[in-house]
């Protein structure tokens, strides 16, 4: 990925890994994405549980994804696989 460090897995059938070492630079931390069927309801959820989702963004071809952090401010991402995102 052009000026970035991300690195992904395929773990299963219908399971994998996205890892964003470039997020080491402005957090200090890695950046972990977590795979969900439905990105709106998985948005919906976090928001009610005190935490925080930004409005989706695309991956064209890819899919979406979503920037969050949980009530104690852990920042991590969540994923929705879509070939037809555009």
């Amino acid at each position: 990925m052009p000026g970035g460090d991300y690195r992904g897995a395929r773990t299963g059938d219908t399971s994998g890994v996205g890892i964003d070492g470039s997020n080491m630079v402005l957090t200090g931390h890695l950046g972990y994405y977590f795979a969900v069927d439905d990105i709106e309801a998985a948005t919906a959820k976090i928001r009610s549980l005190a935490g925080e989702a930004e409005e989706k963004q695309t991956v064209l071809g890819i899919g979406w994804f979503t920037a969050c952090k949980d009530s104690e401010g852990n920042a991590f991402r969540v994923f929705q696989a879509d070939d037809e995102a555009a």
